[in-house]
């Protein structure tokens, strides 16, 4: 048979490619929580097929190039296939952390804004300096490609490989065909949210074969508020009140509820035993911006996005109703507030609703141990008459974790450097260095709370004082295979401490403190300044004096600058996880289960009976809460 009838195979270029996809797909399905070990060998061995498949495929179409096109088309080929080699390594690190295909990351940034999207850059920790060479470097890959290719050529053509096209043809044909047919007979025994916990991780993040999806069917879909200035103005009333107490909202970045111990923050946890907490306190959402939202507006986090593209121009209403009533509004923040110009969507067009604002200007998160210092010294040189809110943003427990250098830490060894690309896999003690960085920033803000509780006291302002404490979410340090936040809706990424000081006299029911979320803050707030008056204004939250209080929370999934379309229902038993059948949201009655987990936030294989059961209890909740 003439050699021109024969694939020459550089085996060890494509050899390399095809190990390096094969592993870090593979090591993905490791690092998901066990679920059933049949399960994972069969997504093992989807990941060596469909990237077998793949290299075979790229074999043919650059035999065919070299074949019958010029040289260059050839060499562009070869480029672009180096290129789609290494999107295969960012999408490991991406899953690893973010639990987010490329494609999907490169959807949410494709959505973004320059400033903001400049912002995400500036959060993983990377100069800016750094990002434009790692860009120059991407641009260069597709050289880099075609050098490895000839280099490699020159070594393999010592010890050839060939192989007769129709054989190399009908082999890749019969893997195709194998997998298929595996598909046929495999898929049906596959539960629907086992296949969504693995397909990420598969080179082509599918297999041939759709798994039937478990659907639960609403009666009401949700109601995109349409707030006007006008009935905003006509609704909010005027109450009259003998005392305007303080307020003082602390939002702690990335706060984690079992962190409060008395070991890593000794105030807050003696806070939280002296005043109200509760068994399960959740955000709202497992990111920044959709949680502040839902605390200042009471809303869930579905509607940010809406209100913004709107156009709504007042800010907060929970806001609007304090200022119309004579409170004074003041922030303090270390963390940037303009991210998704949220400070407009939060305070108003050119932060109307503010009577005074400090801002860290840096954006530099090693600042923001000096930033939170400056804003506890601020707010304890506050004049202390009454009639103010005081909204308090703190930065220093967010990734990197800072603390100032005269601070005597508590907990070592500790991470001196921490770059997310660098620990996708990291050993039990590099974990723990990096949670000791946590728990000593942790313990450096509990200073700062302490030194704050001091003051309120000196002035003999505590006893009246109202002062509420939360996170904005929490954080994992690879507890479900994932590091930081906004990755995906695990416990420790969004259980959050929040702790109430409303006074002397807070008789709350007690089954009320069982389980609250961030929309809860304002009306309990309301609740206990103004008695049962009427604040009439779009509201999710509810107060936490109140009597048949609703029972359930629900939480959204980090979506960019997007509205979101994944999040959980919890009842403070079972948590389930879904998603929109639609990326309308607003648009949708169908709901798409994602997981069913228990209070351990372990995923739950219920038989079909038992399965019903949670769900029918999760539509009458969603039918209620959509209602609204």
């Amino acid at each position: 048979m003439p050699q021109n009838n024969k694939i020459q195979i550089n085996y060890l270029f494509y050899g390399i490619i095809f190990l390096f996809v094969t592993c870090t797909t593979i090591a993905n399905i490791f690092f998901i929580e066990h679920t059933q070990t049949d399960y994972r060998n069969f997504f093992i061995l989807h990941c060596i097929i469909q990237s077998l498949i793949e290299i075979c495929s790229i074999i043919l179409i650059g035999f065919f190039l070299e074949r019958h096109f010029p040289k260059y088309l050839f060499n562009a080929f070869l480029g672009l296939i180096f290129l789609f080699f290494i999107t295969h390594v960012v999408d490991f690190i991406l899953i690893r952390i973010m639990d987010l295909s490329i494609w999907n990351a490169f959807s949410i940034i494709l959505d973004e804004t320059f400033s903001n999207f400049i912002e995400l850059l500036t959060l993983t920790g990377l100069p800016l300096p750094i990002w434009i060479i790692l860009f120059l470097a991407t641009c260069s890959i597709p050289l880099l490609g075609i050098f490895i290719y000839n280099l490699s050529k020159k070594i393999s053509n010592k010890k050839p490989l060939s192989i007769k096209n129709e054989f190399f043809i009908q082999g890749n044909f019969c893997l195709i065909l194998s997998l298929f047919l595996w598909d046929l007979s495999i898929s049906p025994t596959i539960r629907p949210d086992i296949y969504r916990t693995y397909k990420k991780s598969l080179p082509w993040k599918t297999i041939f074969l759709s798994i039937d999806k478990n659907i639960v069917e609403l009666k009401n879909n949700l109601k995109i508020p349409l707030l006007d200035k006008n009935e905003l103005a006509s609704t909010q009333t005027t109450v009259e009140i003998s005392k305007k107490p303080n307020i003082y909202i602390f939002i702690v970045e990335s706060l984690r509820e079992d962190f409060i111990t008395e070991n890593i923050s000794p105030n807050l946890f003696k806070f939280k035993k002296e005043n109200i907490s509760f068994d399960l306190a959740l955000s709202n959402s497992n990111n920044t911006h959709c949680s502040w939202f839902s605390i200042l507006y009471s809303l869930y986090p579905f509607y940010w996005a809406e209100i913004k593209k709107n156009g709504w121009e007042e800010g907060s209403l929970p806001l609007n109703f304090l200022k119309k009533n004579g409170y004074k509004i003041n922030v303090l923040t270390s963390s940037q507030l303009h991210f998704y110009q949220m400070d407009e969507l939060l305070f108003g067009k050119d932060k109307k609703l503010l009577d005074s604002y400090y801002i860290n200007n840096t954006g530099k998160s090693t600042d923001s141990c000096k930033s939170d210092l400056i804003a506890i010294n601020k707010l304890i040189d506050h004049p202390s008459s009454e009639g103010n809110l005081f909204l308090i943003f703190l930065e220093s427990s967010h990734f990197h974790y800072s603390w100032p250098d005269d601070f005597k830490i508590k907990f070592k060894p500790i991470a001196d450097n921490i770059n997310p690309c660098c620990v996708t896999y990291a050993s039990d003690q590099q974990i723990e260095a990096i949670r000791n960085r946590y728990r000593n920033a942790l313990n450096y803000l509990d200073s700062l709370f302490e030194k704050f509780i001091f003051s309120l006291k000196q002035k003999n302002i505590f006893e009246d004082s109202i002062i509420v404490v939360t996170g904005d979410h929490g954080e994992e340090f690879f507890e479900k295979g994932r590091l930081f936040h906004a990755s995906h809706l695990s416990h420790v990424q969004t259980h959050v401490p929040i702790y109430y000081k409303l006074g002397p006299h807070s008789l709350i029911p007690k089954d009320n403190l069982k389980i609250t979320s961030h929309v809860d803050i304002f009306p309990s707030i309301f609740d206990y300044i103004f008695g049962n008056q009427k604040y009439l204004y779009p509201c999710n939250g509810q107060s936490i004096f109140l009597a048949n209080k609703s029972s359930y929370v629900l939480s959204t999934r980090y979506n960019g600058g997007r509205t979101p379309n994944e999040f959980f229902i919890h009842d403070g038993k079972n948590k389930v996880i879904l998603k929109f059948s639609k990326k309308n949201i607003f648009d949708s009655k169908e709901l798409e289960v994602v997981s069913i987990r228990d209070i351990k936030d372990e995923i739950k294989l219920l038989n079909a009976h038992d399965e019903q059961v949670v769900l029918s209890q999760v539509k009458k909740s969603l039918d209620n809460a959509f209602s609204k």
